[in-house]
């Protein structure tokens, strides 16, 4: 319904002529205005954004930079910053981020994260970023449904019973919304370099360690297979969005929980240097590594 359309009045006291002139004026300085802005947008969004879940925010890594993302200031973009120096640089990493969250805002612990891609613009020149594995709580599935070996939660069972074909099914789709944000990134920052980094090993190619990693042991080589699989999908994904890759899961060889120089935390959390299941600093300067060598080599 179109709506009412109101009578026209003129202020008491305004002379008609001096309306209309005031009128030109500002039809002027409009039209002026609109000269200069009509060659290009005003550059937006930071040099150097960084998006992502819990893997790239660090969480739980002393010093904590966002308590409600759990964010650390030893994450990998933070490193990569320190190093390279952008002009500008946003981390909207946030634990537990979806890659719904790059659009739609994230409910995190007494505050709310902004969506990841407002961060970019066209003034961009790099974005980071690892995400994917806590859509359809495959992370919860992979690494904490069978914890602890001894009292597994309710979602172990049917985890188990899932085919080798059901979980790639999964992991596939889970991909192609990582290709798909990964395009969705490229249009809201035409000029940046993406690089998405993939998700670290956690058991060693044989063998376990219950005494740091307590899981129950018919997932022992369900999880070792599922992420050398999320890895290869996501290397997929990111070449065919034109996206650089780090692969962590082949970096992070011989640094599983049970080895003696571990990257990743076991099913207990340690205060200051990881939460359960998630990396420590050491991976984090890994990657941040990785990412600098592989910008220096063009």
């Amino acid at each position: 319904m179109n709506p009412t359309p109101l009578p026209r009045t003129r202020r008491r006291g305004q002379h008609p002529a001096r309306a209309v002139l005031t009128v030109l004026a500002v039809v002027a300085l409009v039209a002026v205005a609109g000269c200069g802005s009509g060659t290009a947008p005003v550059p937006h969004g930071a040099v150097y954004a960084a998006l992502g879940d819990s893997e790239s925010a660090g969480a739980g890594i002393a010093p904590i930079a966002d308590s409600g993302c759990l964010r650390s200031k030893r994450n990998y973009p933070s490193l990569v910053q320190r190093t390279l120096h952008y002009s500008s640089f946003e981390d909207v990493s946030c634990s537990g981020a979806m890659t719904t969250n790059l659009l739609r805002p994230q409910l995190t612990q007494g505050s709310t994260n902004d969506p990841q891609l407002d961060a970019l613009g066209s003034r961009t020149k790099l974005v980071t970023l690892t995400i994917g594995l806590n859509d359809d709580k495959l992370a919860y599935g992979l690494l904490a449904a069978c914890v602890p070996a001894a009292q597994p939660t309710p979602l172990c069972a049917p985890v188990l019973q899932a085919t080798t074909a059901q979980v790639d099914q999964q992991l596939s789709k889970a991909a192609v919304r990582v290709r798909d944000t990964l395009r969705a990134i490229r249009k809201a920052a035409p000029h940046a370099r993406v690089v998405l980094v993939g998700y670290p090993r956690y058991l060693p190619d044989s063998g376990s360690c219950p005494d740091r990693y307590s899981v129950v042991a018919a997932m022992e080589p369900r999880l070792r297979s599922a992420l050398r699989v999320v890895n290869q999908k996501w290397k997929a994904a990111a070449a065919a969005a034109g996206a650089d890759y780090v692969d962590t899961y082949a970096m992070s060889k011989g640094h599983d929980v049970c080895s003696a120089d571990p990257w990743v935390n076991g099913s207990q959390e340690q205060p200051g240097r990881a939460v359960a299941l998630h990396p420590f600093e050491a991976f984090h300067e890994a990657v941040a590594k990785k990412i600098v060598t592989l910008l220096k080599q063009g």
